[in-house]
């Protein structure tokens, strides 16, 4: 009888150190689950602070282009005899209005028609106007790239990313792409994954900006 008691005991032992090692793989399972959650949840905000900041940065240069065309204009001469030739806003107005009365635009919003309609007229023009390109060149990279840089900088900040390590690229396909990061903190389970902190990187890509493929602009430049 004693025999039996004693090989009871030691079976009932054995249950709970096996349920309790159970219990701690389950809680590590449990954990692993809870940080792939997280990992992937902040992969998706990096992305979106990404996109905002490329977003951010192509207002920015949509933006600011006009002053360049506007000063570039006011350095043209005519004769008197001749008559003014139309600005570029003047072909862009015009553009605009075509494009809404357009079918095939109807869906669009006001303002992604008149970025097309800047995007159609600018093309034609630094096609046959070297002067323009070599100004817009050189106010892009020494006026409004700055601002650009500023601006995708603080997006990121306001959407709680880094900008160590986060780039801005021009004009890659024709676009502006942003690399940023937000960063995961570990959930841990005694000592496992304990201090595990990793930045997670995304890169996005505002609107395709078609005047760029008249530039000779294709640099990447550090946020940080």
């Amino acid at each position: 009888m004693k025999v039996c008691k004693v090989i009871m005991k030691n079976e009932s032992g054995n249950v709970i150190v096996f349920m309790l090692g159970l219990l701690s793989v389950m809680m590590i399972l449990f954990v692993f689950v809870v940080n792939l959650t997280q990992v992937l949840a902040v992969k998706e905000k990096a992305n979106t602070t990404a996109q905002q900041a490329s977003l951010a940065a192509t207002a920015v240069l949509y933006e600011e282009i006009w002053d360049s065309i506007d000063e570039y204009e006011r350095t043209l001469t005519w004769d008197e005899d001749e008559s003014q030739p139309e600005t570029i806003a003047e072909k862009v107005e015009k553009q605009i209005n075509q494009l809404r009365r357009n079918p095939a635009y109807s869906q669009d919003s006001d303002n992604e028609i008149k970025r097309r309609a800047l995007n159609d007229v600018l093309t034609q023009e630094l096609r046959s106007n070297d002067q323009l390109a070599t100004k817009l060149e050189r106010d892009i990279r020494f006026f409004i790239i700055p601002s650009m840089k500023h601006v995708a900088a603080a997006t990121i900040s306001e959407n709680d990313g880094s900008v160590s390590g986060a780039e801005m690229t021009l004009f890659k396909e024709g676009r502006i792409y942003v690399e940023a990061s937000n960063s995961v903190k570990a959930a841990s389970y005694k000592n496992y994954f304990l201090g595990v902190e990793k930045k997670l990187f995304q890169q996005s890509a505002g609107p395709k900006i078609d005047f760029s493929s008249q530039l000779s602009i294709h640099q990447t430049i550090a946020l940080d």
